[in-house]
């Protein structure tokens, strides 16, 4: 999209991109509030015309925002229709830890350690 000439912003959720653990401190308060700010930020850099994209929760959250703020445009990718089981999210969990440990270059016995 930017490419294309449209500017674009891409807020990080609190508790993602960083080690895993850290996620474990935070939730869609958190997440949601980083959707509210993401807007502010373009709202205060003078932009009027604003549309949200968002893959599975931010697909969620740009739903939600289309609601809650003035927005141009919505453009939900995926967004879950129920709330999965907690089992089946925290099994998500483990997998993201798992695969971000493997990333920072760790061995799967420093892994086991760790999970």
């Amino acid at each position: 999209l930017n490419e294309k000439g449209y500017t674009c912003h891409a807020p990080q959720y609190k508790g993602h991109g960083v080690p895993p653990e850290e996620l474990l401190s935070t939730g869609p308060e958190d997440w949601w509030k980083d959707v509210l700010d993401g807007y502010e930020y373009l709202k205060s850099e003078g932009y009027e015309q604003i549309a949200a994209c968002g893959l599975s929760l931010g697909g969620v959250f740009s739903l939600k925002l289309g609601y809650t703020v003035p927005i141009k445009g919505i453009v939900p990718m995926c967004a879950p229709m129920y709330i999965k089981s907690e089992e089946t999210m925290y099994e998500g969990v483990l997998e993201y830890a798992r695969n971000y440990k493997k990333f920072e270059g760790k061995t799967a016995e420093q892994i086991d350690a760790e999970m």
